[in-house]
């Protein structure tokens, strides 16, 4: 199942409706993450940077194949390069403190697996397994032991949580480091002007002027925070320079944002 195969504009739709979009047929081990709040379209950007942030961190895709309305359930399919090893990221990861804090900051609250089942609550780590689950953990320690007796090269083990360190996650530096009264304001500015320069464009039609302000909105929240994520401010830049009348400002967004726009 290819990226490309992806629901989540669908289930977002499907929410707004209060509907719910069914899951979409797959051979890949598929696995449930729930809000405490419902979504729209406001959260698509911070949803994509979420499934972009968990390939970069471990070398699988999260592909939205169904979900819907109420407490947002939205079900991914793990696909990565085998059915073996997308259990194992089931197995080892739902639970992992990288893992908690990247659907945290997306707004996840709880992730589930059915088969086997486990329950992970996003937030405070609790962790539910049932026996198959328990058991088959254990195969997995068993089977990494013997690889890493085996192995002679070094390995780097990456420490801490996403939401209290300054590393970057990956081969990009993806935790913006500003300095809140001078990168930040500038920011925060330019999206006002942003902002402003959207409500008075009558090309725009109530609908689109709507899902823009919400983006700039959300990218506004972004900013202000004290380590903002550098690549959901790309993401929502990037969105936002399809809109012409505000083309230029997003550009020079990118550039605050040290990326060549």
């Amino acid at each position: 199942m290819a990226l490309s195969l992806d629901k989540l504009e669908e289930i977002l739709l499907a929410v707004e409706r209060k509907e719910s979009l069914p899951v979409s047929h797959t051979h890949w081990p598929v696995v449930r993450l729930i809000s405490f709040r419902t979504f729209n379209r406001s959260d698509y950007q911070r949803i994509r940077w979420f499934q972009s942030m968990i390939s970069e961190q471990f070398r699988i895709q999260l592909v939205a194949v169904g979900g819907g309305y109420g407490c947002t359930k939205i079900s991914f399919a793990v696909k990565a390069r085998t059915a073996a090893e997308a259990q194992r990221f089931i197995l080892s990861m739902l639970g992992s403190e990288e893992f908690r804090s990247l659907g945290v900051e997306a707004e996840f609250r709880v992730a589930i697996s059915d088969e086997p089942y486990i329950r992970s609550d996003l937030k405070t780590g609790e962790l539910e397994l049932s026996e198959a689950a328990k058991i088959q953990q254990i195969v997995n320690v068993m089977a990494q032991e013997v690889m890493l007796m085996g192995n002679d090269t070094n390995i780097t083990k990456i420490e801490g949580g996403v939401s209290n360190s300054n590393l970057a996650i990956g081969s990009g530096n993806n935790t913006l480091q500003l300095n809140h009264q001078s990168e930040s304001k500038a920011l925060v500015e330019l999206l006002r002007d942003m902002r402003s320069v959207v409500d008075n464009d009558s090309s725009i039609s109530p609908a689109q002027k709507q899902e823009v302000n919400e983006q700039i909105e959300a990218a506004t929240e972004e900013a202000k925070k004290e380590k903002p994520k550098k690549s959901l401010l790309k993401s929502y830049a990037e969105s936002l320079k399809s809109i012409e009348s505000i083309s230029s400002s997003a550009k020079k967004l990118l550039v605050l944002l040290g990326v060549v726009a």
